[in-house]
């Protein structure tokens, strides 16, 4: 649902939501076409396309899996990548703590 923030807009949201549950169905639907174009804001979407790519299916807390959600960078950004650096903290920080026993 893409809405508008004044109360008139948000009202309208709601409606569409309502109805939409009433009948049993959900789909995007653009509630705010005088700010945002059915297209959508192609600058943005450029943006996103050039910094992600899809990465198949990706498990979401609480949701489960939810088909083509996984996303990654792309490689001219994965140097930005918190996952990839953590996941080698991590890995080092668990070797030191398997020293630490090891010598003990």
């Amino acid at each position: 649902m893409v809405a508008g923030f004044e109360p008139l807009d948000l009202l309208q949201g709601v409606v569409v939501l309502v109805e939409q549950k009433i009948a049993a169905h959900s789909k995007v639907e653009n509630q705010y076409r005088r700010v945002v174009p059915d297209a959508g804001n192609l600058l943005a979407q450029q943006a996103i396309a050039d910094v992600f790519c899809v990465n198949g299916d990706s498990e979401w807390r609480g949701l489960g899996v939810i088909e083509s959600s996984g996303v990654h960078l792309t490689p001219d950004y994965q140097r930005f990548d918190a996952e990839a650096h953590f996941r080698r903290h991590r890995s080092r920080s668990a070797m030191t703590r398997a020293r630490v026993v090891a010598k003990s």
